[in-house]
């Protein structure tokens, strides 16, 4: 249960991150073309930082759960980042969902639990 705790903190960790990224770029505008000024307003964006350092919070505790466990077990959570990127859409970014988007995140929980039980 540990091993399934780790793996579900470290892929909300990346989720979040994500949902961060975005909502640093939103603050930077889009990006035209990779120069200096773009550069620099990535870097010290503080959404963007904060993201990052949960990256490497997921990463930690991926590499964790990966010394612990099979490749064949672990891997499938990565899914998880679906779902979770999914409903922070919805509910912190305010994007709208679909009934495919709906359909298709059942289906990645239900693989889930299929091979997380095999």
């Amino acid at each position: 249960m540990y091993i399934i705790l780790t793996i579900v903190v470290s892929m909300l960790s990346a989720s979040i991150a994500q949902v961060l990224f975005k909502i640093g770029l939103d603050k930077i505008g889009e990006i035209q073309q990779i120069n200096i000024h773009t550069i620099t307003a990535i870097l010290f964006n503080r959404y963007i930082d904060i993201g990052l350092s949960l990256y490497v919070i997921s990463f930690a505790l991926w590499f964790v759960a990966l010394s612990k466990k099979d490749l064949n077990f672990v891997y499938p959570f990565t899914g998880l980042t679906f779902i979770f990127v999914f409903l922070m859409s919805y509910f912190i970014l305010g994007e709208t969902i679909s009934k495919n988007g709906i359909i298709a995140s059942s289906l990645i929980v239900t693989g889930i639990l299929l091979l997380s039980r095999a």
